[in-house]
């Protein structure tokens, strides 16, 4: 069984270097466009928040899930809203190539992000911490110059010895490269600068086109719009430098060439003519790498499509080269890039963008990550055969030479694959180098050897009831299947029965072990003492162990019940395996004091003493204290200076206690207002009664002088200001009637001054 998916570990240099193949998995540009390249064929994404005519990048993870994507001006985060700190970046999206994402070598979790502004423009970088905001990243740093004035073309690659990535640009004015190497320790370095090639100068047109790196690495193809020119060079992957220009003239599709890739091998390049729809004459070329410079009429090359206004062209993971139209809703695909113009297998809207469409533009990528050479490893025990599986596009290489990281080595001339018994645990980095027309492929992975795991339950044993087994099975870099799926190192058992596990290790390697539990309970059961409880209280009897049934007297079959009556109450109880049973019984008595006060609600007047009568306890408290001589005495003496209620608690023998209340009532004279001032000033301006508030059920009545009514008031708030049916009353003497509800009235009359 292939075990590749958890046992290869890519840890060569770093982080970055180790590229799990699947970082260029998914793509967002134009309106809205997006392909997802984690199955095969590719799959249109309609989430994206993209919209734009030219540039854009897009980066995942080594597993291919999505980390973020940009313009050039702003960064979307996974779940597509813009990360923190993520807009203006200095690109451009009508920038051919507004920016690339570089992961840092020395972290995983930081990210260059390299933006190109459009035509004539500086060359930025930023940089992205995507451990932040939980895993949605945030821009750190922006705005770091590289480059002041700049062409719209940036492209990178891996360095040649694995560690770094080299970041390419050209200057505007001159024809000066500038490559800056990402080392591996994330530093970018001062740049590399080869001056080679035609100047990119004149009219700003010729800052547009593409420029990329072969997957390979070793060479560098741009196109220069307005100015009709393709160019391609020798790039020394370990220095940065540029050589060997070949300069192809003569390119007369449409407004000028635009788009340009090399196919997976590296031995083919192709190259897009463009301008606006319908572009009649734009035409799709291919020429072999290797063909010299000159005018594209004495050059061989092969026309694979012609009549559309055609954009970038891109490799994929799928080893195809897509091809954009503008505000086209599929992309093109050379599903064979390798071959010969007649062997390519172009096909025309290939790929369906659901309801999306795509402009001038794709994704720029480290080109590195399409890289047609890798192996897959399969057996990883000490003593037996691991197979090594290699995948590369180069057909028919000239020799390969396997190094197994153990000391052995091979080299092939008649075929890719091998096999290599390990005598000894442990890490190997193995290297695949691959050799073709005179170039070099090399591809490094780390695979695990590993013993037999060391597996073992223990024997088969008897627990008691509540007891836990702990089982350890733990290998390093193991994985781990019990019986009832579960798969951590380590498993409790607190139940009777069959437990197994399985343990494969990191190489592949299984054993096996299982053991019997079975299990023995011990019960108890006590409900206490005979008890007595208050009346209005309840008891709560709790029986609760794991594992046992119940049946009480009451019929309920709970761990617990609530008594709030005089009872007695029994209960069984039988343990998880039904052969130890018990039983108890309580008694439970209900204690109910009677508070009584002698006294009944009282009127008193002011000074007048009153002794409280009360009965039913062994103990008594009054409460509130007030006015009382002592609110702990059976019968207290009060002398109120206003209304209140009194409460008695008595507390019987049980400590079970009652209530009862009495309100005494201190009767107070009337303060008439006789004249108020309702002018809205704040002062006197309603009728105010004092102690009014003291007598229930009272009423007031308001006459004129000749005796008519205009107001009557059911319990008076002191809140009149002098207006009758809404209108203000004149300056004048009036009269009131009061009833305070007892028989006793007041008459008399006020006067209004305004």
């Amino acid at each position: 069984m292939t075990m590749r998916s958890f046992l290869i570990y890519f840890l060569v240099c770093s982080p970055l270097l180790c590229f799990g193949q699947n970082e260029g998995n998914i793509w967002y540009f134009g309106e809205n466009a997006g392909l997802s390249f984690n199955s095969d064929p590719p799959v249109a994404l309609t989430d994206g928040q993209l919209n734009t005519l030219e540039g854009c990048a897009t980066i995942a993870d080594a597993s291919g899930n999505l980390l973020f994507y940009t313009d050039g001006t702003t960064i979307w985060n996974r779940n597509h809203l813009v990360m923190e700190n993520g807009t203006l970046l200095g690109g451009d999206p009508s920038s051919t190539q507004s920016g690339v994402i570089v992961p840092n070598p020395d972290d995983d979790q930081r990210y260059f992000v390299f933006s190109v502004d459009a035509q004539i423009g500086q060359l930025l970088y930023a940089i992205v911490d995507i451990s932040l905001n939980g895993g949605l990243g945030s821009v750190i740093s922006s705005n770091n110059l590289l480059l002041n004035e700049a062409t719209e073309k940036i492209t990178a690659v891996q360095h040649g010895e694995n560690n770094g990535i080299w970041v390419l640009g050209h200057e505007w004015g001159n024809n000066r490269f500038y490559a800056w190497l990402i080392d591996e320790s994330g530093n970018i370095n001062a740049p590399v600068i080869s001056s080679v090639g035609v100047d990119h100068s004149g009219n700003d047109g010729n800052a547009i086109g593409y420029m990329k790196f072969s997957p390979i690495g070793d060479k560098v193809a741009l196109a220069i719009f307005e100015g009709r020119v393709v160019e391609t060079f020798d790039f020394d992957m370990v220095n940065g430098t540029l050589s060997n220009p070949q300069t192809i003239t003569g390119i007369g599709g449409g407004d000028g060439p635009y788009g340009i890739e090399f196919s997976p091998n590296g031995d083919w390049l192709y190259f897009t003519e463009s301008g606006s729809a319908p572009c009649v004459g734009c035409r799709l070329i291919q020429i072999d790498v290797d063909e010299p410079g000159g005018d594209l009429s004495t050059i061989s090359h092969s026309v694979i499509d012609q009549d559309r206004a055609f954009g970038a062209i891109q490799v994929a993971p799928d080893n195809k080269l897509y091809v954009a139209e503008l505000e086209r809703g599929y992309l093109h695909a050379i599903n064979s890039p390798n071959n010969a113009a007649s062997a390519i297998d172009y096909e025309l809207d290939a790929t369906f963008l659901g309801g999306a469409i795509t402009n001038f533009g794709l994704p720029t990528f480290i080109q590195s990550f399409f890289r047609e050479l890798s192996f897959e490893a399969v057996g990883f025990c000490v003593g037996t055969p691991t197979q090594f599986i290699a995948e590369s596009s180069v057909q028919n290489p000239d020799s390969v030479f396997w190094d197994y990281g153990d000391g052995n080595a091979d080299w092939l001339f008649s075929t890719i694959n091998t096999s290599h018994t390990y005598s000894t645990a442990g890490t190997y980095t193995v290297t695949l180098t691959l050799y073709f027309n005179g170039r070099q492929l090399t591809h490094e992975e780390e695979v695990i050897i590993d013993l037999q795991p060391i597996v073992s339950l223990g024997n088969d044993t008897t627990l008691f009831f509540g007891e836990v087994l702990d089982l350890d099975a733990t290998n390093v870099n193991a994985t781990y299947l019990w019986n009832d799926g579960s798969n951590q190192p380590t498993f409790t058992v607190a139940d009777p029965g069959e437990y197994s596990v399985s343990v494969t290790s990191g190489s592949g390697c299984i054993a096996n072990d299982t053991i019997l539990v079975t299990y023995d309970q011990l019960i108890d059961v006590s409900l206490g003492n005979d008890t007595i409880i208050c009346a209005n209280e309840s008891i709560d009897l709790d029986l609760f162990q794991d594992g046992l049934t119940y049946q009480w007297s009451t019929g309920a079959t709970s761990s617990s019940i609530t008594v709030s009556q005089a009872s007695e109450v029994s209960v069984t109880i039988t343990n998880a395996y039904g052969n130890r049973t018990l039983q108890d019984t309580i008694l439970i008595t209900v204690a109910s004091p009677t508070a009584l006060i002698s006294n009944t609600d009282t009127v008193l007047l002011r000074g007048e003493r009153l002794q409280l009568l009360g009965e039913g306890g062994v103990s008594y408290e009054w409460r509130p204290a007030t006015y009382l001589d002592d609110p702990l005495l059976q019968r207290p003496t009060t002398t109120p200076d206003d209304n209140i209620t009194y409460t008695l608690q008595v507390t019987d023998e049980f400590g079970c206690q009652d209530e009862a209340a009495i309100n005494l009532i201190l009767q107070l004279n009337l303060v008439i207002l006789n004249t108020f001032t309702p002018n809205g000033d704040g002062i006197n301006d309603t009728w105010f009664i004092e102690n009014l508030d003291r007598y229930d059920n009272h009423k007031v009545w308001i006459f004129d002088r000749l005796g008519n009514q205009l107001l009557e008031f059911e319990d008076y708030q002191n809140d009149w200001n002098g207006t009758a049916n809404g209108t203000d009353l004149p300056t004048g003497t009036y009269f009131y009637r009061i009833d305070l509800g007892n028989t006793q009235e007041n008459r008399g009359s006020i006067t209004i001054i305004r």
